[in-house]
């Protein structure tokens, strides 16, 4: 998001429009929310977690296109250069650009191919999560946006940093070091994540209470 400032102002819109400043997005607001599940969406095409998805073996021989794979080969799909980043799915794919997943009607065009069943796995090994991991990094994409600005740092000649857009080269692709500062909207925003602060506290200081009783 520090590298798309246009994105996080869209973003902070919405959330504005629907959620208002006295309170964080909850899950039942999501049906509302289509630019953050749009945001969500292209994140996880543009720089998916693993670009190679996870080895298949095959129990037998089999045939793709007139090409035979013997079994016993360990498959790999190119789940981002080769699917994600298709130009025919997705044109322009090197760029972030979360409106390609929205209508003309305002809602979640079904006409594009929608990365997580792919970003995800597919077949009878997809991982069984896949909806409960979408509605918690959705909540947490429009919780930070709602009350966050998210910047780039700066160097220590008070140019802002660079920021890679290239992720590690593991299996698990994750983000390379990437120098950035939050700074809360208002004080009313810095007030939200207080609040949940002292409720989470107050909760685990009765969970521990209550396990002593125990």
């Amino acid at each position: 998001m520090a590298k798309f400032p246009e994105v996080q102002v869209k973003a902070r819109g919405e959330l504005g429009a629907f959620i208002g400043s006295s309170r964080l997005p909850e899950f039942d607001d999501l049906k509302n929310l289509t630019y953050i599940r749009a945001i969500v969406m292209e994140t996880l095409r543009w720089m998916p977690s693993a670009p190679l998805g996870l080895p298949h073996c095959l129990s037998q021989d089999d045939e793709y296109k007139g090409y035979h794979i013997p079994g016993g080969s360990l498959v790999f799909a190119n789940v981002c250069r080769g699917i994600l980043h298709n130009p025919n799915d997705y044109p322009q794919p090197e760029v972030f650009w979360p409106e390609r997943y929205i209508a003309h009607d305002g809602q979640i065009d079904s006409s594009v191919r929608d990365p997580c069943t792919i970003a995800f796995g597919f077949g009878r090994r997809i991982c069984p999560g896949s909806d409960y991991a979408m509605n918690l990094i959705t909540i947490c994409v429009a919780s930070i946006l709602h009350v966050f600005h998210i910047e780039v740092d700066v160097d220590e000649f008070g140019q802002p940093a660079k920021l890679s857009s290239q992720g590690s080269s593991d299996a698990i692709s994750a983000p390379t070091s990437f120098p950035i500062h939050l700074t809360p909207h208002s004080p009313e925003a810095a007030s939200l994540v207080r609040d949940i602060e002292v409720e989470y506290e107050d909760k685990c200081f009765f969970m521990e209470k209550s396990e002593l009783a125990d």
